[in-house]
């Protein structure tokens, strides 16, 4: 799907993503809130792992939740 140093282009800068980032951030970058997340883990839409203590969510998940949601978009928009 993704190389694992995915890189992305926003506004013709180049942004290096980091692999996984800690719930907090990944709402921000999902713009949902801690407990959507949380229902999403569950669901399995997105991925996380636990490190020591800490839960992270990997970034390649984030990225084609809303690859996946960009595309149902535009198929609906088409239809």
């Amino acid at each position: 799907m993704f190389p694992p140093n995915f890189v992305s282009q926003y506004d013709d800068a180049r942004v290096l993503l980091p692999l996984a980032v800690k719930p907090r951030e990944a709402c921000r970058m999902l713009g949902c809130g801690i407990t959507r997340l949380y229902e999403l883990l569950a669901k399995g839409e997105v991925e996380s792992y636990r490190d020591g203590g800490s839960r992270l969510i990997t970034t390649r998940s984030i990225v084609a939740r809303v690859e996946r949601l960009a595309a149902a978009a535009k198929a609906a928009k088409a239809a």
